[in-house]
């Protein structure tokens, strides 16, 4: 479902690499997709990493969400793409909030990554971006490339810019 929904979002490049598109009303495929991802969203408002899971899963839950929003910027309406996004983007700041050790054998690098891709796809869904998290983020000695872009993606996004966050 996701590499579909992600493959069809570019779908104006098809044709400029020579693919073939099976789709007939693309669409309706991105409603009909966000329909059953409704039924799959946890109580907690995030999402599992196999339709079956039980327990939402941090990443599979902010994917959705950038999805979401990729959606909404392509002329889906919210009524078409049918998950609660509230919930979901409740549920996304929640794990990100955690601390390394609320999870066995999380290493921060995973965690911060996770919370660069999170504040990136919460401005995108129309959140203010956490100049706090942000902040500490960008200062972390060593910090990586794939983090420090994202949270540089996130403040870009939400209409800042790194400077005042940046290490002196």
């Amino acid at each position: 479902e996701f590499r579909r929904v992600l493959f069809r979002s570019f779908g104006d490049y098809i044709d400029v690499f020579g693919l073939e598109s099976r789709v007939a009303d693309l669409h309706e495929l991105v409603a009909s997709t966000f329909k059953d991802w409704k039924s799959l969203q946890h109580e907690d408002g995030g999402f599992g990493y196999w339709p079956s899971s039980r327990r939402s899963d941090p990443y599979v839950s902010a994917r959705i969400a950038h999805i979401y929003a990729l959606a909404l910027r392509r002329g889906w309406s919210k009524k078409e793409l049918a998950i609660d996004i509230d919930r979901l983007l409740s549920y996304i700041g929640k794990e990100a909030e955690r601390k390394p050790g609320d999870e066995a054998g999380r290493d921060d690098s995973r965690l911060d990554y996770h919370r660069a891709y999170s504040a990136y796809v919460e401005v995108l869904n129309g959140l203010a971006p956490d100049a706090g998290l942000l902040a500490s983020l960008i200062r972390r000695e060593n910090q990586g490339i794939a983090v420090l872009s994202l949270a540089g993606l996130a403040a870009q996004a939400g209409g800042g810019n790194l400077l005042p966050l940046s290490k002196e």
